[in-house]
Formats: structure tokens, sequence, C-alpha cells
């Protein structure tokens, strides 16, 4: 038995209509799909470009800060010279330390001596009497 074809009423579609009216239907789809598309491109370009000009801005101060910053010479060059004075500071204090202590070496011995000396004075005025 052969194909029949359904005749055109108001209830079919010809293929022709069918197959244009999709192509029409998914057309409008990407029409707003590649509308969509651009709006989220344009959207990242512009953060990506605020985001960039950011980094950027944070870049420049960075460079002006580190402009500020002491180079690795004038570091050792301060830190050199501060341990030599901390040195030349140790060794004062030691040196007023050892005088400290020889004055109190030389003060007790000049007590003990005045001590004894009184001493005997007492005790030959005493046989003296």
């Amino acid at each position: 038995m052969p194909y029949e074809h359904p005749s055109p009423t108001d209830s079919t579609v010809t293929l022709k209509e069918y197959v244009d009216r999709r192509l029409e239907a998914v057309g409008q789809t990407s029409a707003v799909e590649l509308s969509a598309i651009r709006t989220a491109v344009d959207k990242a370009e512009t953060q990506l470009r605020d985001r960039l000009e950011g980094m950027n801005e944070f870049r420049e101060a960075i460079k002006d800060q580190s402009k500020t910053f002491a180079t690795r010479t004038e570091v050792e060059q301060s830190s050199e010279f501060w341990r030599q004075r901390t040195g030349e500071l140790a060794a004062r204090v030691w040196t007023l330390e050892q005088h400290e202590a020889e004055s109190r070496g030389r003060l007790w011995m000049l007590g003990t001596v005045l001590s004894i000396l009184f001493t005997i004075i007492t005790l030959v005025l005493r046989f003296v009497e």
C-alpha cells in the first residue's frame, strides 16, 4: 500500500511552513542569545578595564612608596654604624664599671686603714694616760 500524503488542511502544516517557522524561531532565539552574549561581553570588558585600572593605580602607589624605602646599601651602612657605636658605648660602660669597682676598693681600703689608725691612736692614748 503506497504512502498517502495528508492533504493540507487547517490542522496540518506543510513541511516548508514548518521549517520556515522553526528557522524563524531559531533566528529569534539566536538573536536574543547573541544580544545577551554581547551584553555579557560588554560587562566583562568594563569590569576587566576597571580592574586593570585599579591594578595600575596600585602599581603606581607601590612605585611611589618604594621610592621612600632605604636601599640595601643604606641599611647595611646604617647597621654597621650602629654596630660600631654600640661597641664603643659598651667599651665606655665597661671602663666606667672598672673605675667604679676601683673606687669602691680604694674607699674600702681607706676605711679599713683609717679604722686601724684610729684604733691604734685610741690604744696609744689609753696607754699614755
